[in-house]
């Protein structure tokens, strides 16, 4: 069974590492939760520049509270190498972060391009003929991105190894700073084998996750929305911070909105980059709720279907009693308040959707001018047909899955 162990925290942020499962010497995994972090991965409305600028201070946090900082900073500071792959992995920062953590400010930055795409079998990369390498001598090769299956990291690391083969030149070491799923790790070790193979000089592998390393949606996961192999989820599968955990059991207005989020972080690129289409992606699916709103799903529905009951926590080592037992009151409340009446309702689950889209269109708008409310138009069209029980719900939710689509790629 894996757990999580506390190492060390201030503030209110905490590093964790995992134990059961791989265990290598030079293998590490940890879990890091820092304020920024929890705010971007409960808040899916913060995107742009309050989504990067959040996430940055993370993984410069995250790099300071590595048991390994002293060894980083006394041989990696003249061979860092940030591993960018385009276009998730620049809102990483990592160049900054180094330089913020180990006052790096000469770290040498690489770009590759890599688009996964699904196929009819699997997830296949596209766009990824543009690579530009800067190595040195010596490499010590960290990354930041977000993780699903793994496809992408796969794709990357080969060109790198390659590429330092070519040159004679030597990797040193793999740091990979990752919201993600266990593919991450599974992924690296694959490639740690490969490296310490391959180079001399290689030291070890660190993956570090940030705020817990969530479940992957799958075909048969029992949720009523999801995308496989995509969604990122804090089901008994997770091994999560009780920190993230304590973020997620926030209540606004006696309601428990964190816990309703259909995806840990969704797509990293679109929210850095491209806000209208993350509004596009948070429209889509909360367009998709009010049909089973509609349909009779209570709000206590909505809740247990992302965080049942009867669900069992990570377990935690920890000296840091307080949090553990402030995690236990909130998940005691939590159990009870979902059982009471006021949760029984899908009326309160509709009022929430309306408002949740009212907030969306909101953020949407700004940026679409007059496509916007066209587009949102569309929607409330097919929602209308099946209220008035013209079309089935899942009719209705393919013609939405057929209007986002032609929106975003129009």
């Amino acid at each position: 069974m894996e757990y999580l162990q506390f190492l060390n925290g201030y503030e209110s942020n905490a590093l964790y590492s995992i134990h059961g499962g791989i265990e290598e010497e030079n293998f590490r995994r940890y879990v890091v939760t820092t304020e920024a972090t929890r705010h971007i991965l409960n808040e899916p409305l913060v995107s742009g520049i309050s989504y990067t600028s959040k996430l940055r201070q993370g993984v410069s946090t995250a790099l300071k509270m590595l048991p390994e900082t002293n060894e980083i900073r006394k041989e990696d500071s003249a061979c860092a190498q940030a591993l960018v792959v385009l276009r998730g992995g620049i809102s990483f920062g990592l160049p900054e972060a180094m330089y913020q953590a180990y006052h790096f400010d000469q770290v040498h930055v690489s770009y590759v391009s890599s688009q996964r795409k699904k196929s009819s079998q699997d997830w296949q990369i596209v766009q990824d003929s543009y690579n530009k390498f800067q190595l040195t001598d010596a490499n010590a090769v960290y990354i930041g991105e977000i993780i699903a299956r793994g496809t992408t990291i796969r794709n990357t690391m080969p060109k790198i190894i390659q590429k330092a083969q070519e040159q004679k030149k030597q990797i040193t070491r793999l740091v990979i700073l990752n919201i993600g799923v266990k593919h991450a790790e599974e992924v690296a070790h694959h490639f740690h084998q490969v490296l310490q193979s391959t180079f001399s000089q290689y030291k070890g592998t660190i993956v570090v996750y940030l705020e817990g390393r969530f479940s992957l949606a799958k075909e048969d996961s029992p949720l009523a929305i999801k995308v496989p192999d995509t969604d990122f989820l804090c089901d008994s599968q997770a091994l999560l911070t009780p920190e993230f955990e304590i973020h997620r059991f926030t209540r606004k207005n006696d309601l428990y909105p964190f816990i309703l989020n259909p995806c840990v972080v969704f797509d990293g690129g679109a929210r850095s980059f491209a806000p209208s289409e993350h509004f596009v992606d948070l429209r889509h699916y909360w367009s998709k709720m009010l049909l089973h709103a509609w349909s009779g799903m209570t709000m206590h529905d909505a809740l247990y279907e992302r965080e049942p009951s009867e669900k069992q926590g990570t377990k935690i080592e920890s000296r840091e009693q307080s949090i553990l037992s402030e995690l236990e009151r909130c998940r005691s409340e939590y159990r009870k308040n979902i059982e009471s009446s006021q949760y029984r309702s899908s009326q309160l689950l509709e009022n929430y959707i309306l408002s949740t889209l009212q907030s969306i269109d909101a953020s949407m708008n700004c940026h679409l001018g007059d496509s916007g409310p066209q587009f949102i138009k569309a929607c409330e069209k097919e929602q209308d047909l099946f209220k008035k029980g013209l079309s089935d719900i899942s009719s209705a939710k393919s013609a939405i899955d057929s209007l986002v689509n032609e929106f975003l790629y129009r």
